[in-house]
């Protein structure tokens, strides 16, 4: 998915890599994160516009030449508590 309706930066504890959002309303929901080793504020890219950087979407999802759908990534959240795991690599 590459359009955000909302777009959040938060950084991270690397020993505990946990990001609380608060005030955030039901609906359904789709998250990419990175890890930026080099501090840039930007997901480093080789020549061939692949990220050089770990990576990820909720749900693990992947695309095929390019990011994965919105589908692919979405969770619902219902407006209370909840929590959501996916891998950065």
């Amino acid at each position: 998915f590459t359009a955000a309706t909302s777009l959040r930066a938060a950084r991270l504890d690397p020993l505990s890599p946990r990001w609380d959002l608060a005030d955030l309303p039901a609906g359904t929901y789709a998250v990419k994160a990175y890890h930026d080793l080099d501090d840039d504020g930007v997901l480093d890219k080789n020549a061939f516009g692949i990220p050089s950087e770990p990576y990820g979407f909720t749900n693990d999802a992947r695309g095929t030449m390019g990011p994965p759908s919105f589908d692919a990534a979405a969770f619902r959240y219902d407006g209370r508590s909840g929590e959501v795991r996916f891998s950065i690599r």
